[in-house]
């Protein structure tokens, strides 16, 4: 039976093709077996079900190699090839689509773990517009459950005109990516002080007032302070990311921490300064804020602090215009399309997969408040 959804248009347009696939997710990721999926292999697929080991509190998963999932040939699931998308586990069926349940609404949003999904932002204008679908399948253990009181109750409304709010932001042409970001962390440092059921009257009061006058005197007062903070941020990075089955991301890192250990701070600002001025960067920075603040866009339970989220997104946008930086001239001033996805796709399984260790590590390093992260965003 479909169930209804309400899903961004380039969601809507995604449909997983592996055998064109340049960042393999079945390759750098566990592939857990939900029940559902466990008990109906246990009951009609005997051959599926003989392969999945059982680990430790009876969870499932599908054995791996150094090349990743064991099903893997050729760049193709042979679950996918030799029986179709529906006897897939919900953690593959869905990936890399985000679902969430707010009352009686289904919600679909997603992470930026694939590269061809990268793309399809970046080519479509109305990317990060909702529209009204139909699926035939949710996967029920990939659901989050939102509360309520999170977003004045669940008035369908308002949660859309929030979001609509927060992708203004974004689109403002009066500001480049970088102060898009310093404007996001100012208004969600004001959100954190009002109820979450009042954000969406205040975030409007608070985009009146963060202008641009507001960001140029915070620009001002955080400039050059607080230097170490950036440091502190790419050990975090390569900490949480050294047992990492992808050796990409982990060489990605190395090479951003070594370029700052042979470059002072002060050089890498002219670069940077330099670089902010090429509309190509810019608009594939702000795209990328878009996609990360509809990820973000309902906080898991534990994470009901909005700077924390802001915070996290701003640590994502301060990587990946690092690792476009220091591959500007691979990436043909921004014009390779290809190259751009990959990039990006390498580099979001430190945030997706990590995100709560990335986080603690941020408050253990004292890096989530106001003036640190601003700092970060200004100074590098």
């Amino acid at each position: 039976m479909p169930i209804k959804v309400i899903q961004q248009k380039y969601i809507a347009d995604f449909k997983c093709d592996s055998s064109k696939c340049i960042q393999n997710c079945c390759s750098i990721y566990t592939i857990w077996v939900d029940q559902n999926t466990f008990d109906f292999y246990k009951s009609s697929v005997p051959e599926l079900y003989n392969i999945i080991d059982i680990k430790e509190n009876n969870r499932y998963i599908i054995p791996y190699d150094d090349n990743g999932c064991i099903l893997m040939e050729n760049g193709l699931c042979k679950i996918h090839s030799n029986y179709g998308a529906s006897y897939l586990p919900d953690v593959c069926y869905g990936y890399p689509r985000a679902y969430y349940k707010l009352g009686d609404n289904y919600f679909m949003t997603s992470n930026l773990l694939c590269d061809h999904l990268i793309r399809l932002i970046y080519d479509n204008k109305n990317a990060f517009s909702w529209v009204k679908n139909e699926v035939e399948r949710i996967p029920l253990s990939s659901i989050e459950v939102i509360p309520e009181e999170k977003f004045a109750g669940n008035n369908l409304d308002k949660i859309l005109d929030l979001y609509n709010s927060l992708i203004k932001i974004v689109d403002d042409e009066n500001y480049n990516s970088e102060e898009v970001m310093i404007r996001l962390v100012i208004i969600a440092n004001l959100l954190n002080a009002v109820k979450e059921s009042d954000w969406p009257n205040m975030l409007k009061e608070y985009l009146n007032f963060v202008n641009k006058d507001l960001v140029s005197e915070k620009y001002e007062q955080n400039n050059n302070q607080d230097s170490e903070t950036f440091d502190k941020l790419l050990h975090t990075l390569l900490d949480i990311t050294k047992d990492d089955r992808s050796e990409k991301l982990s060489d990605l890192f190395n090479s951003i921490l070594s370029f700052f250990e042979q470059n002072d701070s002060v050089k890498f600002k002219d670069i940077w300064k330099n670089l902010i001025t090429q509309t190509p960067l810019d608009i594939i920075l702000k795209i990328y804020i878009k996609a990360k603040l509809s990820e973000y866009f309902f906080p898991v339970n534990n994470w009901s602090n909005c700077i924390d989220d802001i915070t996290i997104i701003a640590a994502n946008y301060l990587t990946v215009r690092l690792a476009l930086i220091l591959n500007y001239k691979k990436l043909d001033n921004f014009s390779n399309l290809d190259e751009i996805a990959r990039l990006i796709s390498v580099i979001e399984p430190c945030f997706y997969i990590k995100r709560v260790p990335l986080y603690h590590n941020f408050l253990k390093h004292g890096i989530i408040n106001q003036p640190k992260i601003l700092s970060l965003l200004m100074n590098y």
